[in-house]
C-alpha cells in the first residue's frame, strides 16, 4: 500500500482512491502511476514506460502523454501550480511526491459498502461485455445463424464507450475512379456502423499522421484504444473488376488482437444505377457481417442517407466530401462546384446539401470567406431536415456555432443547456456557448466529461473544436495534450501559441513555421504567420499580416467574436496596445466575454492595466452575469 498526501494507491486490489473514496482510472493509467512511485528515485524514461506499459508495442509519443495526462486529473489540485508527477524534457517523467508505504492489508476507514458494491457491480458489467465477445466469436465460428444470439445483447454501463477503428485501403497510384469508390465504400462502411452501434468510429482519415504504422494492427490499437479494427485491401482480378478483401480484428481480453476474416467480395467499378444498387447490397451484407460479430443478434437497422439513383451524382459527392477533408481552401471552392453539380442531377440528394452544408459553414471561419455563406449554410441545413429529418447530427454543431458567432450566444446555449450527459457532441455545443459566456470552470468539467465519454473526442481528424477552455484558464500543457498531432493548421495554431505562453519558444516556432512552410491561404496560416514574426521580433511584419487580416475581416462582414479576440492578441504581443483595446472591444460588442481569461490572459499584458482594459472588463462581466441570471447559473467573477 503506498499512501502520498490524501491519496492511498494499493497494488494488491488495483485500486487507487483518496480520503478511501475509490477513484475509477484504466488500467494502463493505473500501471503507470504504480511503476512512477515505485520507481519514484529516479527519472522514468518514455522507453521504459514502453517497455514495461505497453510491452514494447509501437505507440507515438501522443499516446504517453495522454496517460500523464490522466494520471495529472486525477491527482493534482487544480487551483495549484505543483504536480505530483515531474516532466524531464527529453528524459521521461519522475514521481515526486512524499510516498510513505506499509506492506499490511490496510482497509481505509473512509471504504463504504456502497464503494465496494459500486466496484463489484462494475466488474460484472465487465464481466458480462467479455462474456458477450467471447460467445460473438463461438457464434461467429461454429455458425452462420447470428441472430440466435439475441439474448445476449444485454444492457452496458454508460462509461463503457467501445470504439471501432476503420483502416484506410491502398490503392494504386493513379488510379483515381478506384479510388472514389474504395471512399466510398469506407464512407458506407463507417456510417453505418456509427448508426447501429452505440460507439465510437474511427474514420481513416482520423489516422493519416500514423503514415508506416497504420500497417501494425497493434499500434493502431494502441494509438486509437480501440476495441475492433477494421482493416481491407484490393486485389484485381480483371478490368474493371476487384475483390475487397476485409477482416475484422477483436482485442480479446489478454490484450491480443484475434483475427476473423470477413471474406472477400467481387464488385465491378458502377457504370449504371443498377450497377451501383448492386453494389449496396452487397455492401450491406459484409456491413451486417461486421455488426453482428461486434454485437451479436441486434436488429440491424439501414440508414441509407448516402443513396441516389444517380452514380455520377454519387460520385461528385465522394469526390467533393475527401476534397473538403484536406482543410485546403482551393480545394474547399473547388469541391462546391462539384456538390452542385451533384444536386442539379438529383435535386433530393440529401447528402449532398448536407456536404455543401459543411462546405459553407468551414469556409467562414477557416477561408475568411463572407459571413453570406452563413446563411447560405442555414438554408442548405434547412433542405436537409427537410429531405432527411434528424439525420445528419453534425448540422446541430454548425447551426450552434452560427448562432454563437453572430452574437446569439443565449439563444444557442438555450437549445443545448440539456444536453444529455453521455453524448460527447451535445455536451460540446453546450460547452462551446459556456465558453464564449465566460463559464471557464463550469465548461472545463464539460470537457472532463466528454473525455470520459471518448477520450480522443478533441484529437481526432476531421477536425472537432479545440478545447478552448483550457487554454483560456492557462492550462496549457493539458491543453495541447488534447490537441491533434502536428500537420492540421487550425490545431497548431493553438498548439504554437499555448507552447509561448509556456515559455517553449523553440518548440512553437517549429510549428508555426511548419504551418507556414504549407504555404495555405486560410486564416490559421494567417494567423501562424504573424505568431512566428512576433516570436522572431519582427513586429513590423506580423502588423502587417495582421492588418490584412483585419481588413479582410470588415470586408467579409465577419462577427465571429473569438476570431476577433486572436487579432486583438496579436496586436497586444507585437507592442501596438491601441489597437488591441479596439480589436478587444469589437470582440466583445460582438458577444465573446470569458472576462476572467481577458483578466489572465499572458498575451494581454501590456494593456491589462489600463482604464480602456477596465471598462471593457466592465461591459463583459455585466454580460456574463446576466447571462447567470437569465440561465440560473453561478456567475464566475473574480476580482481583477
Amino acid at each position: 500500500m503506498f499512501e502520498f498526501g490524501p491519496y492511498q494507491l494499493d497494488p494488491a486490489t488495483v485500486r487507487l482512491s483518496k480520503n478511501g473514496v475509490s477513484i475509477e482510472i484504466e488500467p494502463q493509467v493505473f500501471n503507470t502511476l504504480l511503476l512512477l512511485i515505485e520507481n519514484r528515485e529516479r527519472v522514468v524514461s518514455k522507453d521504459e514506460l514502453l517497455t514495461k506499459i505497453w510491452h514494447g508495442r509501437v505507440v507515438s509519443d501522443h499516446v504517453i502523454t495522454r496517460i500523464i495526462y490522466e494520471l495529472r486529473k486525477a491527482l493534482d489540485d487544480k487551483s495549484s501550480l505543483h504536480s505530483h508527477i515531474r516532466t524531464v524534457r527529453g528524459k521521461g517523467y519522475q514521481f515526486i511526491a512524499i510516498v510513505n508505504e506499509s506492506h499490511g492489508l490496510n482497509q481505509s476507514k473512509g471504504s463504504t459498502h456502497s464503494t465496494n458494491k459500486a466496484r463489484y457491480q462494475w466488474f460484472l458489467v465487465f464481466g458480462v461485455v467479455l462474456l458477450m465477445a467471447a460467445i460473438a466469436v463461438l457464434f461467429y465460428r461454429n455458425s452462420n445463424q447470428l441472430h440466435s444470439a439475441n439474448n445476449l445483447n444485454s444492457q452496458t454501463s454508460p462509461d463503457i464507450y467501445p470504439t471501432v477503428a476503420v483502416l484506410p485501403i491502398k490503392v494504386e497510384a493513379g488510379n483515381e475512379e478506384m479510388s472514389m469508390l474504395v471512399q466510398s465504400l469506407i464512407d458506407y462502411l463507417t456510417n453505418q456502423l456509427a448508426v447501429n452501434l452505440n460507439m465510437k468510429v474511427v474514420h481513416p482519415d482520423s489516422l493519416v499522421s500514423m503514415n508506416e504504422q497504420l500497417n501494425d494492427v497493434y499500434a493502431v490499437q494502441a494509438a486509437t484504444r480501440a476495441d475492433y479494427i477494421i482493416q481491407g485491401f484490393i486485389e484485381p482480378i480483371a478490368a474493371q473488376r476487384v475483390n475487397l478483401h476485409l477482416s475484422l480484428y477483436k482485442n480479446n481480453q489478454d490484450g491480443e488482437l484475434q483475427p476473423f476474416p470477413l471474406g472477400a467480395f467481387e464488385f465491378p467499378y458502377p457504370k449504371s444505377a443498377k450497377e451501383l444498387n448492386d453494389l449496396y447490397k452487397q455492401r450491406k451484407v459484409t456491413v451486417r457481417s461486421i455488426i453482428q460479430i461486434i454485437k451479436p443478434g441486434m436488429v440491424i437497422k439501414d440508414n441509407g442517407e448516402t443513396e441516389t439513383n444517380d452514380p455520377e451524382a454519387y460520385r461528385l459527392v465522394i469526390a467533393a466530401h475527401h476534397m473538403s477533408r484536406k482543410d485546403d481552401c482551393k480545394d474547399l471552392r473547388r469541391a462546391e462546384h462539384l456538390l452542385l453539380k451533384a444536386v442539379q442531377r438529383d435535386d433530393e440528394f440529401a447528402y449532398a446539401y448536407y456536404q455543401l452544408f459543411a462546405n459553407y459553414f468551414k469556409r467562414v471561419w477557416m477561408c475568411g470567406d463572407s459571413i453570406d455563406y452563413h446563411q447560405k449554410a442555414l438554408a442548405m441545413a434547412e433542405i436537409v431536415q427537410r429531405l432527411a429529418p434528424n439525420s445528419y447530427n453534425p448540422i446541430a454543431l454548425g447551426m450552434n456555432a452560427i448562432l454563437i458567432e453572430s452574437n446569439q450566444v443565449e439563444k444557442a446555449y438555450e437549445l443545448f443547456k440539456d444536453a444529455d450527459w453521455n453524448d460527447p457532441d451535445a455536451i460540446n455545443h453546450k460547452n462551446y456557448a459556456l465558453r464564449y459566456a465566460g463559464f471557464l470552470s463550469l465548461a472545463s468539467r464539460q470537457i472532463d466529461r466528454i473525455l470520459q465519454l471518448d477520450p480522443f473526442f478533441f484529437s481526432e481528424k476531421p477536425i472537432n473544436q479545440a478545447p478552448n477552455s483550457l487554454l483560456y484558464l492557462n492550462r496549457f500543457d493539458e491543453y495541447v495534450a488534447l490537441l491533434a498531432l502536428p500537420g492540421n493548421s487550425y490545431h497548431d495554431y493553438y498548439r504554437g501559441l499555448s507552447l509561448l505562453f509556456a515559455n517553449k519558444t523553440t518548440e512553437a516556432k517549429v510549428i508555426l513555421q511548419n504551418v507556414v512552410d504549407k504555404q495555405s491561404t486560410d486564416l490559421f496560416s494567417q494567423l501562424s504567420q504573424a505568431l512566428l514574426f512576433i516570436i522572431e521580433g519582427n513586429h513590423t511584419a506580423a502588423l502587417e499580416v495582421v492588418d490584412a487580416m483585419v481588413k479582410q475581416r470588415k470586408e467579409k462582414k465577419h462577427t465571429d467574436g473569438e476570431m476577433t479576440y486572436k487579432l486583438a492578441q496579436l496586436y497586444a504581443l507585437a507592442d501596438a496596445p491601441q489597437l488591441a483595446l479596439t480589436m478587444l472591444q469589437t470582440a466583445v460588442d460582438q458577444g465573446f466575454f470569458p472576462m476572467n481569461y481577458f483578466l489572465h490572459d499572458p498575451a494581454l499584458a501590456s494593456i491589462q492595466n489600463t482604464t480602456e482594459f477596465s471598462a471593457i472588463i466592465q461591459q463583459a462581466t455585466k454580460r456574463h452575469q446576466n447571462f447567470a441570471a437569465r440561465f440560473d447559473l453561478a456567475a464566475e467573477v473574480k476580482s481583477q
